[in-house]
């Protein structure tokens, strides 16, 4: 006899695990909710969620609103996965055993909207994945099953959260049959190790020169692409940076003076690359973009701006 659930969820993280569950022989969606479309692009195209989409393909029955579920044949579970919205206590008893979570972190580390972009920025090396039962408290519900995820130097909020995504899937399936076999023991959070991750905005890209090192600029440049990317302006106009990197104090040459906090913003070329002071050490530009423009290395840009060199940004 197959499991059965109700899934909640927005995004590709989300829709990675429903696609997990839909493979999954002992498990049964009974129904999937979803936002509203919302527009997307220049265009402003309606179109729906990465969620709604896979509950299309399958052919699974669609609701907007949390409350349309009491109509259903009460699930055993209830998954919730990026779905941005508080449940009511009548939808979170819904479900026979329980409802879950999957929630990108450590619990209770990075509780909230953006950990997985914390992570990044904080420079961590290790996040994880939480499969939690949910109460009204935001995230603080008792966790059954977890798993590290070590951070590569070469993820960023995209690829790291695709990876995520699949430990997740597959701890969210074992989590399920282990809570149905009663081998699951849930475990308590310490609230007193809480920390939180906070909604992050267009303007959470801006760099300060003079607050932030070149070291935090590149794991801000980690942690927010592709959403909203990182962004300083010069002459006036939002200059995106795409690709740049710490300036290694082996590189450094003899006669950059000051090179821990000197001048922060200046922008300086030395050795055939274009520098940027900091709060600490210098931030070597790769690629940038232009306003209204598109994304070119910084040598084209240059060439491009007479005044670009010597100029704060």
């Amino acid at each position: 006899m197959k499991n059965t659930l109700c899934f909640l969820g927005t995004d590709g993280f989300a829709a990675t695990i429903l696609e997990r569950l839909l493979k999954e022989d002992g498990m049964k969606v009974l129904g999937v909710v979803t936002p509203l479309d919302a527009r997307v692009g220049r265009k402003q195209v309606l179109t729906p969620c990465a969620v709604k989409q896979v509950a299309l393909n399958a052919k699974l029955p669609l609701f907007e609103e949390t409350s349309e579920l009491l109509s259903l044949e009460r699930p055993d579970f209830l998954v919730v996965v990026s779905y941005g919205y508080f449940l009511k206590e009548k939808i979170l008893n819904f479900p026979k055993y329980l409802s879950l979570n999957v929630h990108a972190s450590m619990l209770p580390k990075y509780r909230g909207a953006s950990p997985i972009q914390t992570a990044l920025l904080n420079g961590d090396a290790v996040s994880g994945v939480s499969i939690m039962e949910m109460v009204e408290k935001m995230d603080a519900g008792p966790v059954y099953a977890f798993a590290e995820v070590k951070i590569e130097e070469w993820h960023n909020a995209e690829n790291l959260r695709t990876d995520m995504a699949k430990v997740g899937a597959e701890l969210l399936v074992q989590a399920l049959k282990g809570v149905v076999k009663g081998i699951l023991e849930p475990q308590p959070q310490d609230e007193s190790q809480a920390t939180y991750s906070y909604k992050i905005t267009r303007e959470s890209g801006k760099i300060n020169w003079s607050r932030e090192t070149a070291r935090k600029v590149v794991c801000k440049l980690k942690a927010y692409f592709p959403w909203p990317g990182v962004y300083t302006f010069f002459k006036g106009k939002r200059l995106k940076i795409h690709e740049a990197e710490v300036l290694r104090d082996d590189r450094v040459d003899a006669n950059v003076v000051g090179a821990k906090g000197d001048s922060p913003g200046l922008v300086r070329h030395e050795n055939n690359e274009f520098l940027v002071g900091t709060q600490d050490g210098f931030l070597v530009l790769k690629t940038v973009q232009e306003e209204g423009k598109k994304a070119i290395p910084i040598s084209d840009f240059a060439r491009g701006h007479a005044d670009f060199v010597g100029s704060v940004l």
